[in-house]
Formats: structure tokens, sequence, C-alpha cells
């Protein structure tokens, strides 16, 4: 992620946010999963990245789920 804001490559760095809230989710740290999760999904809104909009969103409905939060999870997913 590091390297990615060198660069300027915001892509790479939602992606890198993205894959650090999925091992977090893995972990059983949800709240961490989301705060991961909602950074790479404000990555994707601001460069118009809609497939990946779509992907943090999905994933950020996992983690909800797994929290049990069942209907922010639905909600989350209702964004796409």
């Amino acid at each position: 992620m590091v390297i990615a804001d060198e660069i300027g490559n915001k892509e790479g760095k939602g992606n890198s946010l993205g894959n650090l809230g999925n091992a977090y989710n893995k972990l059983g740290d949800y709240r961490r999963a989301i705060s991961y999760h909602e950074q790479a999904l404000a990555i994707s809104e601001e460069i118009g990245d809609k497939k990946g909009k779509g992907y943090r969103l999905g994933n950020l409905g996992i983690a909800y789920n797994s929290l049990g939060d069942y209907q922010k999870a639905i909600s989350e997913v209702g964004r796409q």
C-alpha cells in the first residue's frame, strides 16, 4: 500500500485495503475489516471504479453478516 501511495496508484491502494479487510474478516476482527472495506469503497467511488465498488459493497455485506447485523448486510449489498 505504501508503494501504491508513492506512485499515486489509487486502484492499487483500494485493492490493498480490500485485501486487508478480507484478512481481518477471516481473523474474526469484523469491525477492523469493515473499516478497511469502507476505505477501499471510498477509493472505488472516487475513481469511478464500478466493478471495485461492487466488490467492496459485497465484502462489507459479508463483514456485517459475520457480525450478525443482517439488516446492515442487506443494505450494503443492496447499494450495488
